[in-house]
């Protein structure tokens, strides 16, 4: 019998076949050790996969790069994940994507899940939430409509009748839904909470503070105290911080500068912003203008984040500081700003001297919840460490403050398009909302005692 697991190679997660004899004792484990990578050619960004031998795979080459060449970078990494689950599935499993069967599409949606995935003894499976699972079907679906392959076992819809009450009248109207598409469940991103409490933030900012990491400490304070996303503070450099007069009064400000560059690695996104596709765009006035959040920062933050630069920077001598240079030097995108003619650099370095990356942010965050007693997800990919710093800012706005912001409010301070993805952020806890029903019960009867009257 063979089936589909995990393994850890280093510090990569690959899936491999592994064969189980007649007692259901693994017998053999293939690897398959697919990846997606990107490289940067003439200005343009590639997506590459390849199989697990290193061989490109043609296909999704073609798609990536010349089918689908006008999307976002970021969408475009997205799809090449989708693709890449899509052919590893299809080579562990014997299956041509060209030619998929109702059967094998179902089978590749459980796999996409994770529920079919079985977990070594010692290991465990990656879960991915339905809204994961059906964003990457609705890419894997495209890309076999585009390649003009089989598509009868993604056409198949089931009819159903939507009941709609109007007054008292019940209106019945016929719909079909496509049967792979899995349902998306409002509580199932509840199951580990989504933001911190007071008591958790002080918690961990205690830990934090108490280990003497600096590092995480400037990034998690941006997130919590700002709402910044992990790959908007990731993506901050020298050049961002900026530090204005105020004419009138004569104080300062302090600001950094949210924006993108071509020199970011796809997890140092400033998500809703363009990404320039060439350096040439920084000179457009679409760019210097538009395409930029401005964030105001105490000047305690500012000058802590610039000296934290400054003491990294003395830490590395010699080759290992040539190549920290190297590895964190950054475009410089305003051609008569203070760093014309001068070397850009990110913040947030690991120690290494490379570019600190998401996943070891994630990583530092994980290991204090874990200090603290934070519940964190463990094998599954549902709820990020750093995103859940943010989904606390937006908590401290609408719950936790002095004064709470409403939805269009929230959705100007999270510095997003529409109102609905600020709900999104408001994820109360059962005792959250107990109290808040409390509160609001208890105001209602200040503001209107009469309600309390017992006589007739």
């Amino acid at each position: 019998m063979e089936v589909i697991t995990e393994l850890k190679i280093g510090r990569r997660t690959v899936y491999a076949r592994m064969t189980l004899d007649s007692a259901g004792i693994p017998a053999a484990i293939e690897p398959y050790d697919c990846r997606v990578s990107k490289k940067k050619e003439n200005g343009k960004t590639l997506y590459i996969i390849t199989d697990k031998d290193g061989n490109i795979r043609r296909d999704p080459y073609r798609y990536l790069n010349e089918t689908i060449n006008f999307r976002k970078d970021s969408t475009r990494r997205q799809i090449a994940i989708a693709l890449n689950l899509l052919h590893t599935w299809c080579d562990i499993t014997a299956r041509k994507p060209e030619n998929l069967s109702p059967t094998d599409v179902s089978e590749m949606m459980n796999f996409l899940w994770g529920v079919t995935v079985r977990p070594l003894p010692d290991g465990t499976r990656t879960i991915r939430t339905a809204k994961t699972v059906n964003a990457y079907y609705s890419f894997i679906k495209e890309y076999i409509h585009k390649n003009s392959w089989n598509t009868s076992a993604f056409e198949y819809r089931i009819p159903y009748i939507l009941e709609t009450t109007v007054g008292d009248v019940t209106v019945k109207s016929p719909r079909t839904r496509d049967p792979n598409r899995l349902k998306t469940d409002s509580l199932e991103r509840k199951r580990t909470p989504q933001h911190l409490t007071p008591d958790m933030v002080n918690a961990f900012v205690k830990a934090v503070i108490d280990a003497g990491d600096e590092e995480t400490f400037l990034l998690s304070r941006l997130q919590l105290a700002h709402g910044l996303r992990r790959g908007e503070a990731l993506g901050i450099t020298l050049e961002d911080f900026k530090k204005r007069r105020n004419r009138t009064t004569g104080e300062y400000a302090y600001y950094i500068i949210l924006r993108n560059r071509c020199s970011d690695a796809d997890d140092q996104h400033c998500k809703e912003l363009c990404w320039p596709s060439s350096k040439d765009e920084y000179s457009k006035e679409s760019y210097t203008k538009a395409e930029r959040w401005d964030i105001k920062i105490p000047e305690d933050l500012y000058n802590r984040l610039l000296a934290f630069h400054d003491n990294i920077q003395k830490k590395f001598t010699g080759d290992r500081r040539k190549r920290m240079l190297l590895e964190t030097e950054a475009d410089v995108v305003e051609p008569n700003g203070p760093f014309a003619g001068k070397k850009n650099y990110y913040i947030f370095v690991n120690k290494t001297g490379r570019r600190l990356t998401g996943q070891t942010y994630n990583n530092h965050l994980k290991k204090y919840f874990d200090q603290v007693g934070i519940p964190v997800d463990r094998g599954i990919k549902q709820t990020s460490c750093s995103h859940r710093l943010r989904h606390t800012f937006a908590m401290f706005l609408s719950t936790y403050g002095k004064e709470t912001a409403n939805v269009e409010q929230l959705r100007i301070l999270m510095r997003h398009r529409y109102v609905s993805s600020g709900q999104a952020y408001y994820t109360p806890t059962p005792e959250e909302t107990l109290k808040m029903k409390e509160r609001f019960t208890d105001s209602i009867y200040e503001i209107i005692p009469a309600l309390k009257n017992t006589k007739f």
